[in-house]
């Protein structure tokens, strides 16, 4: 018996197209969700209810039936194909428990241990969370449903549980750290914290070394190829010389190998491609033999059998490996790998593009795909010329495209026209030779209130750029649910206002922001300027919340 979660919050078509290729018999659906959309012939649908007080647990001796082959498959995750049909990599029994053994193991996981799970279940991280927390008698931690994203709801279970293990993508626990005082104390009381899915920033390990001196602190790698991490470095500091964490050394029963074009090890310091070996090896993926044979190969000399991540990496002296990037179109945004090739395969299902070349653009948490597309008709080339009226309305129809279709972190923070794709010599994209990007250069709605005024001063603070418009649309300015998590904390702290968390992830722009905390107020309505447009802004978030009051309310 295999599972194969399935991302709730993405998109309907993609859902099924998960389902079906899983051959999915059953998809268990929370009782009251009627957003599941349709599933495959031969697919059921079980209701399961949440019951509003946790039930006594079964003695888990008493579960009937056999231990699992541990050859056979344990899971089906799917990740982002370059050919636009996503990539079922299906691990065995054997690949997980190793390694979740190993970690377990390795930092003392035990019962007197807490998780706050904050990785879907879609995320490989999550397998670790569910079944080597759970395995080894600690609690798992969940946040509500509808505050999964709500900084301030994770810190209040970190307190009230006494969370002691944290395991996530860097970017969460930043935002912990910059929720000041209460964050600070609640990451404090963090026994081991697990690290990966992204660059760490040195930055983050300084900031949390401050308040968690104690902490066990380690960044872990991999891929979902290779079930969940393979190799780790226990972070003791941000130590001068270093440009950006080690990779570290491989986990139990696992190898690494850095190789040259030859498949000959390559020497310290000297740059190559990152191959993975040993137990936690996929078998491959899912009913696709093509992909993956290009993916696992048997090496022609040793006869080990290899995974090739599409890293490059280079050995340190003593074994440690040091991650250097992607050598191919894939690519970490938001502390997810995503295939370019698979934005461009979905760009060019929509009519009006004939070609299109995704490249990332931008650093750290700013980083979005970008989309330079070839237009199919001479009409719709003058509908995408640059500041015309009609390049608004065709740039957001094939954003829209992209949006019913992708995951949000994959939807390009612009569209840009060009007459054909650049090729090098030997006929390949010359990705160098494309336009810079700027996503900013769409005409600027300057903000109207002393409200717009301070929240686009904070927009342009967390994206750390100079300006924004109240008009433009926070996708295309790489804004990420991420960022608006960090919103949300800056609004409450910066403008003393509280603003619905999922309003603010509905709002397209700045100027939906105001509306949301208005709420019903005159949002629109001028306030004179004043020498702190901040306090204006804060001034009038109150007379709108007073204006929302029912009479007779008390106010403490």
């Amino acid at each position: 018996l295999a599972y194969g979660p399935s991302d709730r919050a993405g998109p309907r078509g993609r859902r099924y197209q998960g389902a079906r290729a899983a051959g999915l018999r059953r998809v268990l659906v929370a009782a009251n969700d009627a957003a599941g959309g349709p599933l495959p012939g031969g697919c059921a649908a079980v209701p399961v209810a949440v019951p509003e007080a946790t039930p006594a647990l079964p003695d888990p001796s008493d579960a009937a039936g056999p231990d699992p082959d541990p050859r056979t498959p344990a899971y089906v995750i799917f990740t982002s194909g370059s050919t636009g049909q996503p990539k079922g990599v299906v691990v065995t029994h054997a690949a997980a428990w190793n390694t979740i053994a190993d970690v377990t193991a390795r930092f003392g996981i035990g019962p007197d241990d807490r998780l706050l799970g904050l990785s879907p279940l879609a995320f490989d991280l999550s397998v670790y969370d569910v079944f080597g927390v759970l395995g080894a008698g600690a609690t798992l931690v969940l946040p509500e449903p509808e505050r999964r994203r709500d900084v301030g709801h994770w810190i209040e279970l970190m307190v009230r549980h006494r969370v002691t293990v944290w395991n996530s993508v860097p970017a969460l626990l930043d935002l912990v750290l910059r929720a000041g005082h209460a964050g600070y104390a609640a990451a404090a009381g963090l026994r081991t914290v697990l690290l990966s899915g992204d660059w760490i920033p040195l930055d983050l390990v300084r900031r949390f070394r401050a308040i968690a001196p104690q902490a066990a602190l380690h960044g872990l790698g991999g891929a979902t190829e290779a079930a969940i991490w393979s190799i780790a470095h226990p972070i003791l500091g941000a130590e001068e010389g270093w440009t950006s964490v080690p990779y570290g050394l491989p986990l139990a029963n696992q190898r690494w190998h850095v190789l040259d074009a030859r498949l000959d090890p390559c020497p310290d310091w000297v740059a190559g491609d990152l191959h993975i070996a040993g137990d936690g090896l996929a078998l491959g993926y899912l009913d696709d033999p093509q992909r993956t044979a290009a993916a696992f190969f048997r090496h022609p000399r040793t006869g080990e059998r290899l995974y090739h991540t599409g890293d490059r990496g280079r050995y340190r002296p003593g074994g440690v490996i040091e991650f250097l990037g992607r050598r191919d179109g894939q690519v970490k945004i938001g502390g997810q790998r995503i295939e370019l090739g698979e934005i461009e395969a979905v760009l060019e299902q929509h009519p009006a593009v004939r070609r299109a070349v995704v490249v990332a653009a931008g650093e750290g948490s700013a980083r979005r795909p970008v989309a330079y597309v070839v237009p199919e008709r001479a009409a719709d080339a003058g509908r995408l010329a640059p500041e015309t009226p009609a390049q608004e309305t065709l740039a957001q129809e094939i954003l829209a495209h992209v949006e019913a279709r992708l995951p949000r972190v994959m939807v390009p923070a612009a569209v840009i026209p060009i007459a054909a794709v650049p090729l090098t010599r030997n006929g390949k994209v010359d990705r160098a030779a494309l336009p810079a990007p700027d996503c900013t250069a769409e005409s600027h709605v300057a903000p109207a209130t002393a409200l717009e005024r301070s929240l686009a001063a904070l927009v342009a603070a967390e994206l750390k750029v100079e300006r924004v418009g109240v008009t433009t649309r926070l996708a295309e300015l790489g804004v990420t649910s991420i960022h608006l998590v960090a919103l949300h904390q800056a609004i409450g702290r910066e403008l003393e206002t509280a603003v619905p968390l999922a309003a603010l992830l509905g709002a397209a722009t700045v100027r939906d922001l105001a509306a949301a905390i208005a709420a019903g107020g005159d949002a629109a309505a001028p306030v004179a300027a004043t020498a702190d447009g901040a306090l204006a802004a804060r001034r009038q978030a109150r007379r709108h919340a007073a204006e929302r009051r029912p009479p007779g309310a008390r106010v403490d």
